[in-house]
C-alpha cells in the first residue's frame, strides 16, 4: 500500500519495491517474494 501511496503522490511509477534490513524473518521471505518485494542485508548491495 506504501508503494501505491507513493505512486500517486508523487504521480511517479514505482519500479521496484525493496527492504533493506540486518534481520529479516524465515518466514517473510516467501511473502515478500510474492509480493515482488527485494530483499537486501545491507544498502550497498542494492544495484539501480
Amino acid at each position: 500500500r506504501k508503494a501505491e501511496f507513493y505512486a500517486k503522490s508523487q504521480n511517479r511509477v514505482v519500479d521496484r519495491k525493496i527492504v533493506i534490513s540486518p534481520m529479516v524473518d524465515e518466514r517473510a521471505i516467501p511473502v515478500a517474494k510474492s509480493l515482488g518485494i527485494e530483499i537486501y542485508s545491507y544498502a550497498d548491495i542494492v544495484l539501480p
